[in-house]
């Protein structure tokens, strides 16, 4: 595999020489013919994907338009030349004035998104070369050039309530990139090839970025707080992933990073990231001015000479250093094969670092924490990392407009036994190994080409061949059962499908894709829905992909999602229980949290979990965020009596209002929370009777109450704490950082009260059964520790 990964060079060459070679690979696919779907390459956009002529003004109007209309933009195999940035941009004024679409019945906000997809790459195309479809900018091209100061190609980013204003990160969200490559022509020194930092939803998928070595960046930004990069590959550049700012506890998965001549990745963002299955392979000489092939947690003082970072052309939200750049490195490779040993250092942290099952080969260093230094065990063979954490002093926080500061602490707990603040752990002595195991970052990723979308020849629409209509006002149950029972793969259009009795999915294999998350949606009937669950997964390796499901505040009794099969996949996907306005003509203003709604009242209390998984598979960008209408017996999601795998690669249960927002529960299959971002004062995971279980990366505004307080009345009254564990084994948790919330309760009431840190605790644990349980131990307030076994 890692001498494969040499032949990328091969195609960066070309562009070294001019990016019109590769133009000779493209050629034209038919469009897909789908509701819900804009061709670029059709009028009026009329976008060239020969690449002879300019496409930004085509692109930037058909990208507005998929998110002004509600649609999902596609871009057919072809390469598309670019002179300036195309700007995916969001803002209040653009959602409530320009939307001709909005499609209620969620905020108009959840439902504005710019959603850009490529031909899908088939089985015969090399991983060697672009993909189909992609953006390139020609050699010096102006604006692209400054050596200072960066510009975009791809830009995603959330105004917030004022046009120009950089101001709001966290709703620049369901924004999607996929299947689309970069490629960035020499002589563009200051190109960044994409820069997206998003939140629920948002994601970079099956991305490439292709570079000369003197362009400034790949990727830009990282995705958390419900979003997630997956599958991205950085070739050429001198900062692979510039990840200087995220959302809070960002997942970044399969990322394949080759010849950055400073670093791979740099990271400074909000709260612990979670790197998981990377490939970051340097076949060529490292700059002496390198900090580090992967750098986190350091200042800018750090980057000098032709390190030295760009200047970004907007202002970017910096987190505070108290919790920014703090990083866990899972199923990974590291290897520098350019020289016989590189005097940098594989990796290089000034916060808190956890290595899981990681490969490093050709440093002198695995990594440099501080001042404490992991040596390789020697430049030609591998050194196997099996587990290793090690933390250094983390910054003071000072709270903004106030005189408080905090001084926390990053110790080791070792079978719940505390260690020193400042230590390093190895859970096994360092190996060497002969050969990376095969399926190291493949086990995290899907299969790109094979994997069902809208794009599918196979595909069924199941308005054409099952009749179902999707207006949102007839019962589509039926249509879509046998439709989901006959075929392999269904693909729902554009549209609003009411279902009132449970969907079944039980063919082994089968898949139900929309295109896009905001555009195909499920919708429970609001008059008699027939079971207690909206979907129900029983067969093995089924595929949710781009579509939504929502079931409603007025509903008593029915759940999102009943997971029983294994091995299935879901992504770009999105559950939530919320208003159901598209039923009432006229259709009202709404806001968010359905402010306005006029039948509010009529909403009842959900008295279960509203997703349970208790079979297995992958889940990427899980996210929920709901404060309404809950029980203490409410989750937003409950993973019960699960025997197989569930890796989710990044969650966020926002605002939940029962005893947990996640519950595992008689699990032993293996769980792995990969990145996890919430708000709110109640337990936000609580793990019982479960064992093979481990969490990289806890951030976001949770405070639970004061330790010396109770819950209210009905609520399983245990000491209140971020996390609760009881009787569980062979549980590992990683880099708990998390933002601090101190002050009066969030405006909307779902992220809680803020509580002082001084009087809180990250972690109870006991063996015994229920509250109050004497061997119960809790960690001190103030501990943000970088491992946490049992």
């Amino acid at each position: 595999m890692y001498q494969q990964q040499k032949c990328f060079m091969s195609t960066i060459a070309t562009i070294s020489f001019g990016v019109m070679l590769l133009l000779e690979e493209a050629s034209v696919h038919a469009a897909v013919s789908l509701d819900g779907i804009i061709d670029v390459t059709a009028p009026p956009w009329s976008a060239d994907p020969s690449g002879r002529n300019d496409s930004t003004q085509a692109l930037q109007a058909a990208f507005h338009e998929g998110a002004r209309t509600r649609q999902t933009v596609l871009l057919p195999a072809g390469r598309y030349m670019v002179t300036d940035t195309l700007n995916c941009t969001l803002s209040w004024p653009f959602m409530t004035k320009n939307m001709t679409d909005p499609g209620p019945p969620t905020p108009d906000w959840l439902y504005a998104a710019h959603v850009i997809v490529g031909a899908q790459r088939k089985v015969a195309d090399s991983i060697d070369s672009p993909r189909p479809a992609s953006i390139f900018v020609p050699p010096d091209t102006p604006g692209f050039t400054s050596k200072t100061v960066s510009k975009y190609v791809i830009h995603f980013f959330h105004t917030g309530s004022k046009l120009g204003e950089y101001s709001q990160p966290d709703i620049n969200i369901n924004q999607v990139l996929q299947s689309v490559d970069i490629i960035i022509g020499p002589g563009n020194f200051g190109a960044v090839g994409v820069m997206h930092l998003g939140a629920q939803g948002s994601s970079l998928e099956d991305v490439t970025v292709w570079a000369g070595h003197d362009a400034a960046v790949g990727i830009a930004g990282a995705a958390g707080g419900g979003g997630c990069h997956t599958n991205v590959r950085v070739v050429g550049a001198r900062f692979g992933m510039d990840l200087r700012t995220s959302q809070p506890a960002p997942t970044v998965t399969g990322a394949t990073l080759i010849n950055q001549t400073c670093s791979g990745i740099v990271y400074v963002g909000r709260g612990p990231l979670s790197l998981v299955g990377a490939s970051i392979l340097q076949h060529a000489a490292i700059s002496a001015d390198s900090p580090g092939l992967i750098a986190a947690g350091l200042s800018g003082g750090a980057f000098t000479g032709e390190c030295t970072l760009p200047i970004p052309p907007h202002h970017i939200w910096a987190p505070n250093t108290a919790f920014a750049g703090s990083i866990s490195i899972v199923d990974s490779v590291i290897e520098q094969s350019a020289a016989e040993v590189s005097p940098v250092a594989a990796i290089v942290s000034n916060h808190s670092l956890f290595l899981y099952n990681v490969f490093v080969r050709g440093f002198s260093s695995v990594a440099v924490v501080g001042t404490d230094h992991l040596r390789s065990l020697g430049a030609p063979v591998w050194t196997h990392v099996p587990e290793f954490a090690a933390s250094a002093t983390p910054p003071v926080f000072h709270v903004p407009a106030t005189n408080l500061s905090f001084f926390f602490r990053a110790p080791v707990y070792i079978h719940g036994t505390r260690r020193d603040a400042q230590a390093r752990w190895l859970r096994q002595p360092l190996a060497i190994a002969r050969v990376v195991p095969a399926g190291l970052q493949t086990q995290h990723v899907w299969d790109e080409a094979h994997f069902p979308t809208f794009q599918t020849t196979t595909g069924v629409d199941a308005k054409v061949t099952c009749g179902a209509v999707g207006d949102g006002v007839h019962d589509d149950h039926a249509a879509l059962q046998r439709c989901v029972d006959a075929f392999a793969v269904v693909i729902l259009p554009k549209g609003f499908y009411r279902i009132a009795r449970t969907l079944v999915l039980s063919r082994q294999g089968g898949a139900l894709v929309g295109v896009g998350r905001t555009v195909s949606i499920l919708l429970a009937s609001t008059s008699g829905f027939h079971g207690d669950v909206m979907v129900r997964v029983t067969a093995g390796g089924v595929t949710l992909h781009q579509l939504g499901y929502e079931t409603f505040w007025h509903i008593p009794h029915v759940a999102l999602l009943d997971w029983q099969g294994t091995d299935g996949t879901w992504r770009q996907a999105h559950g939530i229980r919320t208003c159901d306005v598209l039923a009432l003509t006229p259709r009202p203003t709404i806001g968010p949290s359905c402010a306005g709604f006029p039948e509010r009242a009529k909403g009842v209390p959900l008295d279960r979990p509203l997703s349970v998984i208790s079979g297995g598979g992958r889940f990427y960008a899980f996210y929920i965020e709901d404060w309404h209408f809950q029980t203490p017996n409410y989750r937003h999601l409950l993973i019960n009596g699960s025997r197989s795998m569930v890796s989710m690669y990044h969650i966020n249960p926002d605002g939940a209002f029962g005893d947990a927002a996640v519950e595992v529960r008689n699990s032993t299959g293996g769980t792995r929370f990969f990145g996890m971002k919430s708000e709110g004062n109640y337990c936000q995971l609580w793990i019982r009777d479960s064992s093979d279980l481990l969490y990289t990366g806890f951030g976001g505004f949770s405070t639970p109450f004061a330790m010396n307080t109770s819950y209210p009345p009905g609520y399983a009254p245990y000491m209140p704490s971020m996390i609760r564990i009881e009787r569980a084994s062979n549980i590992t948790l990683a880099n708990l950082w998390g933002d601090c919330r101190i002050g009066p309760t969030s405006p909307s009431g779902f992220g809680g009260a803020g509580i002082d840190p001084r009087e809180w605790s990250f972690v109870l644990w006991q063996n015994g059964s229920g509250p109050g349980n004497r061997d119960a131990q809790h960690t001190p307030p103030m501990d943000r520790p970088v491992v946490f076994t049992l």
